[in-house]
């Protein structure tokens, strides 16, 4: 299905000879059921869009199910010919609007789906445009629950034999140990939980919880010396730049607070000192950088969990004072779009 098709008829009065004023994204997200989720996010660059339009194509053998989530102020308007479609009256500049989410399932007809859907923005102002992003080539990855990484005194080796993040197993966790963050051959293990509401702590009825992981570390006791970074995928698409609140456990039943509200930005940060030090939301992911106490499991016990309040999930509209403002370094919400895990990581480790 070609979206600009769709949205050209009568769509735009002329064509557009100027540079485009905004960046499309997309990603999915396989959930326990086998449902997938795909999330829409469009960023204004240095003027504001009016009368938008945020259109995604159904990946070949999938159906719709339902919408699930969108920006404060937008509108969801169905799926016709399969392309899902919603308007918000305007987007101001240099902002993240998004996710646009929506539920399909796939019919039997194939095997796996895109890991991003094609998916498209058209505006009317500053002046009529329409800007499309295809689809990925690569399949939609279904994450492994558990996995472990292994190293020593020289960090996380790649590939190539250089310090740099590796993955862990398939589980979509990507982890840095720099050079002499520990003395000894070390392993690190993690497994995600399902999310349920009888193992969250009580107090924070108002997070909409994106991810819960057990961590532990071997041989136990093992000390860390230096600040480790990590990323571990969310359960449910969050906006870039929201707020993560992090909770943490020995037994999933007394919690304490372990980065309430820290602090979110899109594409980078990391600052060290335990857990919470600097967390940030991403494209489907989430990104901490621990201290020397990383220990026994995110700083404290053996679980962590993270997610974001219902009111900021709802509000979900960045702009670049606020990413400025958590980064601490001028940061535009275009500029931030890459969004990968490859690239979060790496400034991780350039900011410690």
């Amino acid at each position: 299905m070609n979206i600009a098709a769709t949205l050209a008829a009568g769509f735009f009065a002329a064509a557009s000879l100027y540079a485009q004023s905004a960046v499309i994204r997309s990603v999915g997200l396989y959930e326990p059921s086998g449902t997938v989720l795909y999330s829409v996010y469009v960023a204004s660059k240095a003027e504001p869009l009016g009368e938008v339009t945020i259109s995604t194509a159904l990946p070949p053998g999938t159906r719709f199910l339902e919408n699930v989530d969108l920006p404060r102020g937008a509108r969801y308007d169905g799926v016709a010919d399969n392309v899902v479609f919603w308007t918000i009256p305007a987007i101001a500049e240099d902002t993240i609007a998004g996710p646009f989410t929506y539920r399909l399932k796939l019919d039997g007809s194939v095997s796996d789906v895109p890991a991003t859907a094609a998916s498209a923005v058209a505006y009317q102002r500053p002046r009529p445009e329409l800007v499309e992003v295809a689809a990925s080539t690569q399949a939609l990855p279904v994450l492994a629950d558990s996995g472990s990484v292994t190293f020593d005194q020289r960090g996380t080796l790649t590939a190539t034999g250089e310090n740099g993040p590796v993955n862990v197993g398939n589980t979509g966790i990507l982890f840095f140990a720099p050079e002499g963050a520990v003395t000894g051959r070390t392993t690190v293990n993690f497994r995600r939980l399902s999310v349920e509401n009888t193992t969250l702590p009580a107090s924070a009825a108002d997070t909409w919880w994106c991810g819960l992981y057990q961590t532990t570390v071997e041989p136990a006791g093992a000390a860390f010396t230096k600040a480790i970074n990590f990323i571990l995928p969310s359960r449910r698409p969050m906006t870039p730049g929201l707020r993560v609140s992090g909770v943490v456990t020995a037994d999933l039943k007394e919690w304490q607070a372990g980065s309430e509200r820290g602090i979110g930005f899109g594409f980078g940060g990391g600052f060290g000192g335990g857990f919470g030090g600097g967390c940030f939301s991403n494209f489907g992911g989430f990104g901490c950088s621990f201290g020397s106490n990383f220990g026994g499991g995110f700083g404290f016990g053996g679980f962590g969990g993270f997610g974001i309040s219902n009111s900021d999930k709802t509000a979900s509209t960045i702009n670049s004072t606020s990413l400025t403002q958590n980064l601490g370094q001028a940061v535009t919400a275009a500029g931030i779009t890459d969004g990968t895990s490859n690239t979060i990581i790496a400034i991780l480790i350039g900011r410690r």
